[in-house]
């Protein structure tokens, strides 16, 4: 997720002192069929929050579970063993018009799995603490990078031993630099944007939630939310008519506004796929036209002349977002034409 971060500065600020427990009762989003009691797991998500505590400036203190506990992590039943062996959700709320911070966070990791607590992981194991490191990275804010020797890399990291300069980076350009822990000069994709240089504090707060990396769907809650589908086909839910809204597409994601006033309100999507309207009989697929973004708009016009040349009017919005996605996928106007 980008623009959310633990503490209530900007970026390279600390993140504060972030409380952390092994869940004793069900979570807000996972319900942790089997809490996490054997000493030797403890340990080694204890040593993976400390990794990430000697790097950046965030202070993790280990409590007992309850409702007040920032991040809670324990067993679930996922997907089955070789699947998806860990996910984190985070919820948060709006502290400027850039700022997103977290307020809670869940971790669980998949029961089924061959877990190990070493550090030298076998073919058929999976590692605890390679993967306890890969969670609480998301859990403070990191997104995957496209780099296999991160431990924030989307897919096997059993054999990393532990955090690299990539992620380190990523961590210090939220948090900076913890006292010990020297600068570093790497940047990833984990490496927030630009300040846009609004920094007023938002009237009203705003929810930030973060998927887990299967299949979700969403509700908007009444508006005014930041939702981060992750991976998987990601879809969220909405109360009125297609024709009532608004789909404004951008680089990082797209913004949906409900033209009637105190319903859905605007909502920013990230790696949202499918949309579901009162009066669809079938999700919206976002994804088959979000390629249009990136064209320009000499490209938009060629393809508007080739509707008035062939139909004799301008395109409609459905058919103008679909045939300019296709161009900026390689199709050619003759193509298209």
């Amino acid at each position: 997720m980008s623009n959310a971060k633990w503490g209530t500065g900007e970026y390279g600020t600390p993140g504060g002192t972030v409380t952390w427990a092994f869940a004793s009762t069900p979570g807000t989003g996972f319900v942790f069929s089997q809490y996490i009691t054997e000493s030797a797991y403890r340990d080694v998500i204890r040593d993976a929050f400390q990794a990430w505590e000697d790097v950046a400036d965030i202070d993790f203190v280990e409590v007992s579970s309850g409702s007040q506990t920032d991040i809670q992590l324990g067993w679930d039943t996922i997907d089955g063993a070789f699947g998806v062996v860990g996910e984190a959700s985070t919820l948060g709320s709006k502290t400027t018009a850039t700022l997103f911070s977290f307020t809670q966070s869940e971790i669980r990791f998949d029961i089924a799995e061959n877990w190990t607590t070493e550090r030298d992981v076998g073919s058929n194991e999976v590692g605890l603490y390679q993967v306890a490191l890969h969670e609480i990275g998301h859990a403070i804010g990191l997104g995957h990078t496209q780099d296999p020797d991160t431990i924030m890399y989307a897919s096997n990291i059993s054999g990393l031993d532990g955090l690299t300069p990539g992620d380190i980076a990523g961590a210090q350009a939220f948090y900076g630099a913890a006292d010990t822990a020297p600068q570093s000069g790497t940047t990833d994709d984990t490496t927030p944007p630009p300040d846009s240089g609004r920094d007023d504090p938002a009237d009203q707060p705003v929810i930030v939630y973060a998927a887990t990396r299967g299949n979700d769907t969403f509700g908007v809650q009444g508006g005014d939310t930041v939702i981060d589908g992750m991976a998987g086909i990601d879809t969220v839910t909405l109360t009125g008519d297609i024709t009532q809204y608004t789909l404004t597409m951008a680089t990082d994601g797209i913004v949906l506004t409900d033209r009637v006033s105190g319903r859905d309100g605007t909502n920013t999507l990230i790696s949202i796929e499918q949309l579901d309207f009162q009066s669809q009989g079938e999700s919206f697929d976002i994804g088959i036209r979000s390629g249009a973004t990136y064209l320009s708009q000499s490209d938009f016009a060629s393809i508007t002349e080739l509707y008035i040349a062939y139909f004799d009017r301008a395109p409609a919005s459905k058919g103008l977002l679909y045939w300019a996605t296709r161009l900026e996928e390689g199709m050619s106007l003759p193509e298209i034409a």
